[in-house]
């Protein structure tokens, strides 16, 4: 089932321009989670999940997505309800079994800690910034959801990210320490209006510069400025 259900969901996800999909065993990331975190896993301790995300080849997807479409303006998260439909669509018709699609971007009833569910499942390394660093794109991705499905996971032991940071004079964490003292985290939005210092952490990461986001993507990414998404649309 895995190796069907992944190619066919790896496709749909892939026409969204949700490039990363990444099977693993529930049992990688649930072993060793706190309880109140663990992931659903109908009651198999090795289920099949699959950790879904994107590079930057999502923003010229979206973007023709928004001209076909306008009124995903109207919405309050246009991307986020972009990502949910056509997630929600492809998991659908790729699998056969049920499942449930857990969204990074929904903190209620709680936030999926997504990741770490991707460091555990050898997706991208966890870095001392909180950034998520693939072996190829490096630190420009970002992890949308994890799907849960009543099948068995890969077999084999847990696999390890590849781990660039411990060798690394870790330029992010001055850059981190910067943007923690211009940001007021308890202030709503002021994450959004201090978006550059936030962005120089990823921009400083030596690791996947071939991959790095395009500026209104990036910009988008830590700002959420509407007006990028209006001029997509023009």
């Amino acid at each position: 089932m895995l190796d069907e259900a992944a190619a066919t969901l790896r496709r749909r996800c892939d026409e969204a321009g949700l490039d990363i999909v990444h099977p693993f065993c529930l049992d990688w990331f649930n072993d060793d989670a706190e309880p109140s975190m663990r992931l659903p896993d109908w009651g198999r301790r090795d289920a099949l999940g699959f950790v879904i995300g994107n590079t930057r080849r999502l923003w010229p997807v979206f973007a023709r997505a928004l001209r076909d479409e306008p009124t995903l303006l109207d919405v309050e998260h246009p991307l986020d309800a972009y990502v949910e439909r056509e997630l929600t669509a492809a998991a659908t018709s790729a699998l056969t079994e049920r499942h449930v699609v857990l969204f990074a971007h929904r903190m209620t009833p709680a936030p999926i800690a997504i990741q770490r569910v991707a460091h555990a499942s050898g997706l991208a390394h966890l870095s001392p910034s909180r950034l998520s660093v693939h072996s190829e794109y490096g630190p420009w991705l970002a992890l949308r959801a994890v799907i849960v499905v009543d099948a068995d996971g890969p077999p084999g032991d847990r696999p390890r990210a590849h781990d660039p940071c411990t060798p690394c004079s870790k330029p992010c964490l001055a850059a981190f320490d910067r943007a923690m003292g211009a940001t007021d985290v308890a202030r709503p939005g002021d994450v959004e209006r201090q978006w550059k210092s936030w962005a120089e952490v990823r921009e400083v990461c030596p690791e996947g510069k071939l991959s790095r986001y395009g500026d209104d993507q990036l910009r988008y990414h830590y700002a959420k400025d509407r007006s990028i998404l209006r001029l997509l649309v023009r």
